[in-house]
């Protein structure tokens, strides 16, 4: 068994596709291999989150830093 550590980049990508086409309020950047999504708004965030969550590339999510 082997772990990753990040998002590999087409994956990336494909999640911000995923987001910019969801159309939320919400700004994704690829910052090395992290995912980092902005907003003025929390629920914009949470619902990025959803989004994400339902569509994960098979990847296990983790989100941080909910500030």
């Amino acid at each position: 068994m082997s772990f990753l550590s990040g998002v590999p980049e087409d994956k990336a990508t494909a999640l911000v596709a995923q987001i910019k086409a969801s159309k939320l309020q919400v700004t994704p950047a690829i910052q090395g291999d992290k995912l980092r999504v902005s907003g003025k708004s929390k629920d914009a965030l949470q619902q990025a989150q959803a989004l994400l969550r339902h569509n994960d590339q098979g990847l296990p999510l983790r989100f941080t830093n909910y500030q």
